[in-house]
Parts: structure tokens; sequence; C-alpha cells
């Protein structure tokens, strides 16, 4: 991978955040986001690619490497919530019907591989595709604090809602 292409995603992500403030504060000044913008991607693991040149989970240091794509974004989510199996906490993600449609393409074929989640760019999380997932959702467990979740899902759905109001005033 050269050097541009390293650099693209995370600076469209950044010019997103700067657009979704802008688009929040333009005409009204006295109007703040009550929300911090979160950029939330899906990146597929890639089989010849270089681990330790991956960034760690923050916890566990476990490296998955990617290709620079992200094959889910936060315009393909349409809500998240937090699910509980025992004393862990976990993240759902619900899709959007077309991006749920190439989601199930996607597991299909990379069945063995890994899905990466990147929240703001930083690894968070990895869940391992066994199978097809055709329900639309994406459970996972993130290398966060539980005490983070939910401000971090208010956010997120914020910030999808931003989004789409964006995209569909046209």
């Amino acid at each position: 991978m050269n050097r541009i292409q390293k650099f693209i995603f995370p600076l469209l992500g950044l010019l997103t955040l700067l657009v979704l403030a802008a688009c929040n504060t333009i005409g009204t000044s006295s109007k703040k986001l009550d929300y911090n913008p979160v950029l939330c991607r899906f990146y597929l693991e890639t089989p010849n690619g270089d681990p330790n040149a991956a960034e760690p989970l923050p916890l566990s240091g476990l490296r998955v490497a990617t290709g620079t794509d992200p094959v889910l974004m936060e315009t393909d989510i349409g809500a998240v919530n937090i699910g509980k199996t025992g004393d862990a906490l976990y993240l759902v993600f619900h899709l959007r019907s077309d991006a749920a449609r190439a989601l199930y393409q996607i597991t299909t074929q990379n069945i063995g591989r890994r899905l990466v989640l990147r929240i703001n760019g930083d690894a968070v999380g990895v869940l391992k595709v066994t199978g097809p997932i055709g329900n639309g959702s994406i459970a996972m467990y993130v290398e966060l604090a539980d005490s983070g979740l939910a401000e971090l899902v208010k956010n997120i759905n914020k910030t999808c809602e931003s989004i789409d109001k964006e995209l569909k005033k046209g």
C-alpha cells in the first residue's frame, strides 16, 4: 500500500466530521452539537496482509491486517444498541437494508476472515466471520470501557441520524 492510500481514508473521515460539524452550525451561530460525531467503520481482514503493520486493539493487543477501504461505514448503520450476556456488554449494529444485503454477501464470501471495527480510526473490535450474517445486524464485543459504551452508542446513533438527514436533504 502506498503512503497516499494509507492517509486517504483517515483524511476523508476527518473531512466527514468537519462537514457534519459545519452542517450543524452554519446559519445558527448559537446551535451547538449535543453529541460528538463518531466515524464507525468496518474493515475486512486481508488474507495476505502483514498483521505487524496493523494497529493493535487497545486491550488484547491483537493485530489484524485489513484492506484500506471500509466494507461498511456510518452511512450504512441504521441504529446501534448495547447487548448484554452475563456481565459482558457488546454492541449491536443494525444496518440499513441495502447494507444488510451487502453484509450478507461479504460474510458469505469471506467465511474465516475477520471484520475489524474502527471507531474514529482506532481498531476497537474484531468479529470472526463463521457464516453468512443474514439478519442485518452485527453483534460485537469491543475493547472499550463498559462505562463509556452508553455515551458512545448515543454519539454513533446521533451521527447516523445527522448523516441520514443530510442525505435526505439532497
